[in-house]
């Protein structure tokens, strides 16, 4: 329950809002009934009622106040003596106070009424609300403290991000995104950006994303348990080179020009990834297994296959063929699993790879033509 504004200052109130005498409006309710109640009790006491900020910056003085709960008519109580200390910083419009039993956060407009209350001159100000960035990339310090799924889609964060921009509540497609995370708020003290990353969670919704001029990929999710479902020679590489040295390898059997593969940063935190002829590789995946399935990525770029889901028919194929050569894999195995899990993998193009693997070793030239 809020001050919502002044009739003499223009505010108009709406059918859940209840005006007091002095002409301040109160709201909302969230039924006629509430409202009616709320008027019957405390309409004749609106000289002690006052918004949680008067309250916490000094201008009111008092034994004792009570926050008004916006649900039904009742209070809860808190003596002023239990407040240890007061958080004056720009949280976005809340006011933070420590009490004996931990943190609190209150909307300073919130309604509180005050028993003997004494009005004295404000000492104090709470600084003007702090815009959030529009967008913000994940820096080496910063830490995450909340995640949670989206009621929309997507995933609702909050990052410690230091003295530079303190609590940043943000928006991201999913976990692997860390940079260009959408801001939503920003906060000095943890509680309040929990509380608004709460909200977020039911409120945020995220623009629709921009169409791209490409089928969509869903085979990807299926695609990550399959390839992993039949037998093949692991390995874990003891440092980048012997990944780079792999994928040296595998592109110069099919006749392309290798990716960039480098480690990516430590705050790269989920999985690793191909783009634009660079595989940024996880240091905690730093394997012949996850170099493969970017490096496969690469193939299918260079080699311009048609245009499909990036992890479709074709990448399937284009991966098995790998898979088979490069680490021993069970290709029988492989296909029948396919099949059982709905897989689409196309075998001509594994077929063709493993010809223009064989050529070249023999030193044939055979160009692989992009049609299949």
């Amino acid at each position: 329950m809020l001050l919502l504004g002044h009739i003499d200052k223009g505010y108009r109130p709406t059918e859940g809002d209840y005006t007091l005498c002095d002409g301040r409006v109160v709201g909302p309710f969230e039924s006629a009934r509430a409202r009616d109640l709320f008027g019957r009790w405390f309409d004749n006491k609106a000289d002690r009622l006052f918004a949680a900020l008067d309250v916490y910056e000094g201008t009111v003085i008092g034994d004792d106040y009570h926050l008004l709960r916006s649900d039904e008519w009742s209070l809860e109580t808190h003596p002023f003596r239990d407040i240890n200390d007061v958080w004056l910083e720009g949280d976005n419009g809340q006011v933070v106070f420590e009490m004996d039993h931990g943190f609190s956060v209150v909307d300073p407009r919130r309604i509180v009424l005050v028993d003997g209350p004494e009005i004295r001159e404000r000492t104090r100000t709470l600084r003007p609300a702090s815009a959030p960035p529009a967008q913000f990339d994940i820096e080496r310090a910063a830490q995450l403290t909340f995640a949670s799924g989206s009621e929309h889609h997507g995933e609702i964060v909050v990052f410690d991000t230091g003295l530079k921009h303190g609590f940043v509540v943000g928006w991201r497609p999913d976990s692997r995104h860390l940079k260009g995370i959408v801001g939503i708020s920003r906060h000095d003290h943890w509680r309040t950006a929990k509380q608004a990353a709460e909200r977020a969670r039911r409120e945020y919704v995220p623009l629709a994303a921009q169409r791209k001029n490409r089928p969509y990929d869903n085979q990807r999710e299926a695609l990550y348990m399959w390839e992993h479902s039949f037998p093949s020679d692991y390995q874990q590489f003891s440092d980048i080179s012997e990944a780079q040295e792999l994928a040296a390898r595998i592109c110069a059997d099919l006749g392309i020009t290798p990716p960039n593969v480098e480690l990516g940063r430590a705050t790269l935190i989920t999985r690793s990834y191909y783009k634009a002829g660079h595989v940024v590789l996880n240091r905690s995946m730093l394997d012949n297994h996850t170099l493969i399935h970017e490096v496969a990525h690469h193939v299918v770029t260079r080699l311009r296959f048609p245009k499909e889901g990036g992890h479709g028919p074709v990448f399937a194929g284009t991966l098995l063929a790998l898979m088979t050569e490069y680490m021993g894999a069970d290709r029988e195995t492989a296909i029948d699993n396919a099949r059982e899990r709905g897989i689409v993998v196309n075998l001509d193009v594994e077929t063709r790879l493993e010809q223009v693997i064989e050529r070249r070793r023999q030193n044939l030239t055979a160009p692989l033509s992009p049609k299949i």
